[in-house]
Parts: C-alpha cells; sequence; structure tokens
C-alpha cells in the first residue's frame, strides 16, 4: 500500500467590502471573473454599492467556490 500523504491545496477569500463602493463591481469582475474563473461577468446596474463575499478552494482535480 502507498503511503498516504496531505494533498496541496489553497485558499482564497474575496470580500468586495473593504473595497470603495463605486470599485466593488469593477474589481469583482476583473478578479473573480477574469482571472479565476476565466469569464467575462456583465455589469449589472445598482442603486446601491455591489456587494458579495466567496471561498474558494482549489484542490488538484477540484475547485469549491461558496459564496458567503
Amino acid at each position: 500500500m502507498p503511503p498516504i500523504a496531505p494533498v496541496p491545496s489553497s485558499r482564497f477569500h474575496f470580500d468586495t467590502a473593504v473595497l470603495p463602493g463605486n470599485d466593488r463591481l469593477a474589481v469583482w469582475r476583473e478578479v473573480f471573473g477574469r482571472q479565476v474563473t476565466r469569464l467575462d461577468i456583465a455589469p449589472v446596474t445598482r442603486d446601491a454599492p455591489y456587494r458579495s463575499e466567496l471561498m474558494a478552494l482549489q484542490l488538484p482535480g477540484l475547485s469549491i467556490v461558496l459564496r458567503l
């Protein structure tokens, strides 16, 4: 039986609450949309500042994203 070894993983926490209200959606689209998921997330029209928080866990061959 081969030895059991820990699997390398990485965690990523992203919270727009730490950003200025007017920049939140643009930063969310760039960081989460383009860099993390490689998607171009369409902007939304809002009266209030955008707010989102997520935690991502990456394992070899698997990524899990939880919206908090």
